[in-house]
């Protein structure tokens, strides 16, 4: 409303600086409103509640009210749009879980707000070109305008590479910009006054979804504060060198000092005596000897510590170097407590289980390693010096040590060699701890009896398998590192879990109990150093028939020292303390040791990915791929992960000169007609009548040394096609213990009917193969894995064979019963056993 017009002449000056006043403040306002339309663009509206802003700003005022009117909307703006953050992130997680849904709900809100920014800025446009004079300040205006474009279009910057793909993916679709005020697509200026059409809700939206996702922060991995090394390196403790083109790394360590790494190592003792995982290595006046050691991420990760002995060991190993060509190298370092050498293992081949298991993925290293510039010069060799997200250190419980300890003492009053039992529930710590007790009992013998009875998690052989074997050396890495030790003796039982058949579990175990006090528990008028101790691991199953089976087993061995894991929850019944006395009195009154769950030490809450499950395949995958023709050797490949195993020629086997026991299919009544089926791409177990059989079937066994397709194809064929011997589970028994013996596992490659061959994959050697007698089918079934080629990109087949020809495996959706995995539920009754 223009001012009355007063008729003095003060009333006049005051009219003229009224209007110099308006002026200004038309001026300031339009600054203010272009302020407004960016707060509009680049704030999300979902209900339009700044509409009424962006209108009423435009309406004929006085210069005072129209001033304090812009301020107060200006300041509701930005209170309005700070609201609106807030919100924005406190419905964030809400937003992720619901996203489905309220797209649905965006969609049908972005169509209205599409219509009424169209309303709002009709009336902006009219409101705006009628209130302001096309004049200089007009010009300015626009001027400020196009700059406030500009900001815009640099704020939205990063937002605009995030929408590229999307916005590629919708170039054939009409635009939703008014090309020709400007094209988005070129990244030109409009010509004509900022339209708000140019930002539309959706594309707003998208932008401030966006700016919330990089405010969200990434969940860090749980970190163990005490995984890692207590050591500084510097050049007084630490040594790099060549002899003879191989690189070495000597490391002087003091009293609590300690290297924990993730990798794989040969680690040498020149000076001292260092620890690890329980086993002493002490130097030797002659020689370097280097033992192997494997420090994954699959397992707690082990220290090299130095410590103090009475007397040097004489325990030697295959990989030894002259230590008198070390001196001028690490004489420096005889300082110190001990100076460890480590050497590079990259040579054994096992990184390459990346490429057949790809569970196994950074499993051997640790991704964007920059390790210290004076440590860095072994390959495969990860010092951690710093906290790393999923990595757990092995730190020995007091316990531990504390019971092994009195339990070794009494070994030596006694005169007699240990025989303990190690039980706990599952995943409490039962295999680390007895891997420490083998060890430590390898400081004070020559060799440690082990007997393995839990089915599902083997520690030398794949899972089935129930094996005593007699060590001479310390067990340094997980149980996938060590598949290559022969067993004293054992036998495939063919399940993961005892109860597929409890009672020929029991009579398996009953037969390895007899060997062990046949071989190695009479001998007891020998040296203590000689005598064999005896350490049993047992399954987690303590429940019910569980339970039954674990006392039945020590009462079976008649141990005198049992270790037991202990949680905050019971895992034992209270009668379990007199339940292992033993029933008859001939046997020794085992003392009973409680030792600490690892599941409650520090750091156990870095979960490792790696499940039951994928440590038995990772044991299997190992086994299949190894060599046995070098392992132990320096320099050549312990595994062999670059040929799969579909690309690997198979062994020839005549079932009808070569299988004299038969074959078995155990838990399981297959028709004759259908045995070959279920042999075909199955795992078995090659079994021998006779232990000490000799090559007396040397004309039994051939290999292929062609390729097996091409084999196959030129055999001719026969109608008359003998079946082999086949022992039914209905009608017969399982393989008797006490007269037949496990070799070791093959995959059935292929069968032949015509020639009564099965082509056959396995790691054993020839002069194992030679004493093979008869099969033994379980319920461990062939990963995958195992099946593939493992070859990347586009493939029209797996190892030469199309696609559609290919046995047992699919690319079309089975539809019907059968078509999906099987959901099992486990519901177990309060207080039942299970």
């Amino acid at each position: 409303m223009a001012p009355k017009r007063r008729s003095s002449a003060s009333s006049e000056q005051r009219h003229a600086k009224s209007q110099r006043r308006s002026s200004e403040s038309a001026d300031k306002d339009a600054t203010e409103h272009v302020e407004i339309v960016k707060k509009v663009e680049a704030v999300i509206i979902p209900k339009f509640e700044l509409s009424n802003v962006v209108t009423s700003t435009l309406q004929p005022k006085s210069a005072v009210s129209a001033r304090r009117s812009y301020k107060q909307q200006l300041q509701q703006s930005q209170e309005d749009q700070e609201d609106q953050e807030d919100h924005d992130d406190s419905q964030q997680d809400d937003d992720d879980v619901q996203d489905k849904d309220q797209d649905d709900e965006d969609e049908d809100q972005e169509q209205e707000d599409d219509k009424n920014v169209d309303k709002i800025q009709q009336k902006d446009d009219d409101a705006y070109h009628s209130t302001l004079p096309m004049s200089a300040l007009a010009a300015r205006r626009l001027a400020r305008q196009r700059q406030a474009k500009e900001q815009l279009q640099q704020q939205h910057q990063a937002d605009d590479m995030d929408d590229q793909e999307q916005e590629d993916s919708n170039l054939e679709s009409p635009s939703q910009y008014d090309i020709s005020e400007g094209s988005p697509e070129t990244d030109t200026e409009p010509t004509t006054v900022i339209s708000m059409q140019e930002e539309t809700p959706a594309r707003s939206k998208k932008r401030a979804k966006n700016q919330l996702k990089r405010k969200k922060q990434k969940k860090s991995a749980p970190i163990d504060e005490g995984a890692i090394s207590i050591f500084t390196p510097s050049p007084e403790n630490v040594a790099s060198f060549n002899i003879n083109g191989e690189q070495y790394l000597a490391i002087g360590l003091q009293e609590k000092e300690s290297i924990m790494f993730v990798g794989k190592a040969l680690v040498a003792v020149y000076h001292g005596a260092i620890s690890i995982m329980g086993a002493t290595l002490t130097a030797e006046k002659e020689r370097l000897d280097f033992y192997p050691v494997f420090s994954f991420k699959s397992h707690a990760l082990p220290r090299i510590q130095p410590t103090k002995v009475n007397n040097v060991s004489t325990r030697t190993t295959d990989i030894h170097e002259d230590r008198h060509r070390f001196v001028n190298a690490c004489g420096k370092l005889e300082h110190f407590s001990a100076v460890a050498v480590i050497k590079s293992m990259e040579w054994c081949g096992f990184d390459g289980v990346e490429r057949i298991f790809s569970h196994a993925k950074d499993m051997t290293g640790i991704e964007g390693y920059k390790g210290h510039r004076l440590m860095s010069c072994i390959a495969g060799f990860y010092p951690v010096l710093e906290p790393t997200p999923g990595i757990k250190s092995l730190d020995i419980p007091s316990t531990w040590s504390e019971n092994a300890n009195v339990a070794i003492q009494d070994e030596k009053e006694r005169g007699s060699p240990l025989v303990s039992i190690v039980c706990g529930a599952k995943d409490s710590g039962k295999s680390t701890f007895n891997r420490y007790l083998v060890n430590r009992l390898l400081n004070s013998h020559k060799r440690v009896a082990y007997l393995e009875t839990d089915v599902g998690q083997t520690e030398f052989s794949p899972a089935g398998i129930i094996a005593l074997h007699v060590l001479d050396s310390p067990i340094l890495g997980p149980p996938f590192t060590h598949q290559n030790i022969a067993s004293k003796r054992s036998h495939y039982f063919g399940a993961a879990t005892a109860r597929d058949d409890p009672n020929y579990y029991m009579r398996i175990v009953r037969q390895l109990i007899s060997t062990w006090k046949h071989h190695y528990n009479e001998q007891l008028d020998i040296d203590l150093i000689d005598q064999v101790p005896l350490v049993v691991n047992t399954h987690g199953w303590l429940k019910g028939l569980g339970y039954d089976l674990l006392v039945g087993i020590i009462d079976m061995v008649g141990p005198t020292n049992v270790f037991a894991t202990q949680g905050p929850t019971p895992s034992f019944p209270p009668t379990f303390a007199t339940d292992i006395m033993p029933s008859s009195d001939g046997n020794i009154q085992p003392k009973l040791h409680y030792i600490e769950n690892t599941a409650l030490t520090k750091g156990s809450r870095v979960v490792s990915k790696f499940h039951p499950a994928d440590l038995r395949t990772l044991a299997l995958i190992s086994y299949m791929h190894q060599d046995l023709t070098h392992f132990g050797q320096p320099n050549k490949p312990w595994w062999n992960f670059k040929t799969c195993l579909v690309e690997r020629l198979p062994w020839s086997l005549d079932w009808r000169t070569g299988l004299d026991t038969g074959i078995w299919v155990l838990s399981q009544d297959v028709k004759l007609k259908h045995l070959l089926y279920a042999l075909n791409a199955s795992i078995v177990a090659l079994i021998s009548s006779d232990p000490s059989s000799g090559d007396d079937n040397d004309a039994q066994v051939q290999d292929m040394d062609q390729d097996p397709h091409d084999s196959i194809e030129e055999m001719p064929t026969k109608s008359n096609i003998t079946p082999p011997k086949y022992l039914s589970a209905s009608e017969y028994p399982p393989p008797d213990p006490e007269q037949t013996h496990c070799l070791g596992l093959a995959i059935v490659r292929a069968i032949d009917p015509s020639e009564h061959a099965l082509f056959m994959l396995t790691p054993e050697v020839r002069s194992t193969l030679n004493q093979v007698s008869g099969l033994v089918k379980g319920n461990i079934d062939m990963p995958v894995s195992c099946m593939l080629d493992h070859t990347q990109g586009q493939r029209t087949g797996i190892a030469r064979v199309p696609l559609r020809q290919v046995p047992y495996m699919t690319r079309d959706a089975i539809e019907g019963a059968g078509g999906s995995a099987m959901k099992i539920r486990r519901i177990n009754k309060r207080g039942a056993a299970t």
